[in-house]
């Protein structure tokens, strides 16, 4: 009875407390980081690193944690190495769930032919985004589109995680604190870039097996374009869905995997080139 009880008062708090206004008491601390970061921006403080292989990135002081794992972390070093080895001279980056930037800004400041389209559906991302990609020299190469991917074009509806989790969205339904915000297909994606992508990358938090099917999987074929993919098993299964269906669709539609597959794993980064 006690646990029922809790769980009415949750979902009580639910619907009469705003998302945001939880978000920013459950983690006071990254609250008073967040507003700090965003004063600091906007008394003219910007945040450098040098990355791996020299490149120097600037970024909003916000982003400066994210990022810096680029550096420090091997995991993300190795993943780095991986977008740089399939990026090539002349990039046309669609980068599905770009976040803060990262991935953009780096195609951007390696090559000055460089041209990224960046989805990202979450309200707090976005404005740091935009600054990333012009701090990385980009003007008129880039292009945000403030939604989402999905199987097709329609609505999302999605979780914020507020300042605590770094401003990530995650698909989600049937809850009262969900917004929705734009959807669109692949081929929808391709048709407002304006250009094929050479290189796609894809970080969406577990929906990627809701995306990576039917005619998205087709469109992606299409292209040809190396795949930079975060496979985020444990919420795949959660979802009651199958990473390992998902790595047999890639393989079927004519992709094969760099990297030896345990889809054990919460999150394996994935480089799928085509064949």
């Amino acid at each position: 009875m006690a646990a029922e009880g809790s769980g009415m008062m949750t979902r009580l708090l639910r619907r009469v407390t705003p998302r945001r206004l939880r978000n920013q008491l459950r983690n006071p601390r990254a609250s008073l980081r967040w507003m700090r970061s965003q004063w600091a921006f906007r008394r003219g403080h910007v945040a450098e690193l040098e990355l791996p292989d020299g490149l120097r990135l600037r970024c909003h002081p916000e982003s400066a944690h994210t990022f810096g794992l680029f550096v420090h972390d091997p995991t993300q070093q190795g993943e780095y190495a991986a977008f740089c080895r399939v990026l090539g001279e002349r990039p046309r980056l669609l980068d599905l769930g770009a976040h803060f930037g990262f991935f953009g800004a780096v195609a951007l400041a390696r090559s000055a032919e460089a041209r990224v389209v960046a989805v990202e559906p979450s309200a707090g991302a976005l404005p740091i985004l935009r600054e990333n990609l012009r701090l990385a020299g980009g003007d008129g190469r880039w292009q945000v589109i403030a939604g989402a991917v999905g199987a097709q074009d329609g609505e999302l509806a999605m979780l914020a995680a507020g300042p605590a989790g770094e401003q990530y969205m995650y698909a989600a339904s049937g809850r009262p604190d969900a917004v929705r915000v734009p959807q669109f297909s692949l081929a929808s994606l391709g048709r407002r870039a304006g250009w094929t992508p050479t290189v796609v990358k894809c970080d969406i938090e577990g929906h990627e097996a809701a995306v990576l099917r039917g005619e998205n999987l087709a469109t992606l074929a299409a292209w040809h374009a190396p795949l930079l993919l975060e496979l985020h098993g444990d919420w795949i299964r959660r979802d009651g869905g199958d990473p390992d269906a998902l790595l047999a669709a890639l393989e079927a539609a004519g992709y094969r995997c760099e990297p030896t597959v345990d889809t054990a794993i919460p999150v394996t980064r994935l480089v799928f080139w085509p064949r």
